[in-house]
């Protein structure tokens, strides 16, 4: 029954201090104040400041972001040592942990109390086990020989090159070059043209003539 009591005392904390901050945002900041003591409460997460206690409305906060250490020559240093598989004394250890397990972190400060909170992301170490290749997603790729369009490109070019050099190919484009008359027998029947035209007006001509000549012997002989 205390458990249960509890809880309904923090829910009606958290409603109440969300109806009043419209209306005397005080007593929601004392409400937030004290939800915030009592013990087995929720996370509120980055919403209330937690010097104040007032809720983090547009204009009422300045947040900047404060990025993770840069990788120095010492770090890396021991970076190398490890992915060599070295010894690594006490002091390597620590400096690899500290970077491993440094993170970004977001300041934001409040303008009603002027003071700064600290909410940390994630680390390095979470972040390289999206990148690591032993994961089971791109493990999941390797054995189901998924290929990028650039891969697949490469294959249809070479599947085209080898068409073209397959034997099936060879007999069409020998016929289709035998079936196609080549120059050589084009000029040639060009120049045969103007000839055999210039034969048959002779052989009109002469008969013609021969017809001519038939006709005065008839009359001739009329």
């Amino acid at each position: 029954m205390d458990t249960l009591d509890k809880n309904k005392r923090l829910q009606f904390l958290k409603k109440a201090a969300l109806h009043v901050q419209d209306i005397c945002q005080e007593e929601a900041r004392f409400l937030m104040c004290m939800y915030q003591k009592s013990p087995g409460k929720d996370e509120e997460g980055k919403s209330i400041c937690p010097h104040c206690f007032q809720f983090r409305l547009p204009g009422s906060f300045r947040m900047r972001l404060k990025p993770k250490n840069k990788l120095n020559p010492r770090v890396q240093s021991v970076l190398k040592r490890e992915a060599a598989h070295k010894p690594l004394s006490l002091k390597h250890v620590k400096i690899l942990q500290k970077y491993k397990n440094s993170t970004g972190q977001m300041l934001v400060t409040c303008y009603n109390c002027n003071k700064m909170s600290r909410h940390s992301g994630v680390t390095r170490d979470f972040l390289s086990t999206f990148s690591n290749p032993h994961t089971p997603s791109n493990v999941f790729k390797r054995r189901s020989g998924v290929s990028t369009p650039h891969s697949s490109g490469k294959g249809t070019s070479c599947n085209i090159v080898s068409k073209g050099k397959s034997p099936a190919s060879t007999p069409r484009l020998a016929k289709s070059a035998s079936s196609t008359p080549s120059p050589s027998t084009k000029s040639g029947s060009a120049k045969k043209f103007p000839f055999s035209h210039l034969k048959m007006l002779l052989n009109l001509e002469e008969k013609q003539k021969s017809k001519i000549g038939g006709l005065q012997d008839f009359l001739s002989s009329l």
